[in-house]
């Protein structure tokens, strides 16, 4: 069964900025992520991703959105910024990537927000 969009709200507007210029199909909803996932704000960073993955999962087992399940690419960071902006320079070269999402810090998102300006992708839901 397919999910309507509207349920998932935030989903919406995050895919209603991002697909509608986009005459293509997407095959999934490719979200990329920088987060500390070991170093001295792991448990934190962890937490962010593991709780995204369960909700993608829950909007993934009611078919995604607009029939195309949510991936979520999450690159350690360490919470340094520099690594940080380095993962979002790869993670910006993931082909089909729709948007930046959940950075762990203000300081995690200061490289990151220009390039995904740059990119013209969106940078959403950064915890600061």
């Amino acid at each position: 069964m397919k999910t309507s969009i509207l349920r998932h709200p935030s989903l919406a507007a995050l895919l209603l900025a991002l697909g509608l210029g986009s005459a293509q199909a997407q095959n999934a909803w490719i979200v990329g992520q920088s987060a500390p996932l070991t170093g001295s704000n792991a448990a934190f960073g962890q937490d962010i991703r593991d709780g995204a993955l369960a909700y993608f999962k829950s909007v993934n087992a009611q078919g995604g959105v607009a029939g195309a399940p949510i991936e979520l690419v999450t690159l350690d960071d360490q919470n340094q910024r520099e690594t940080a902006g380095e993962n979002t320079t790869k993670l910006l070269q993931t082909r089909g990537l729709v948007a930046l999402f959940g950075y762990a810090s203000a300081t995690l998102s200061l490289d990151a927000m220009p390039q995904a300006e740059k990119a013209g992708v969106l940078f959403f839901a950064p915890f600061s």
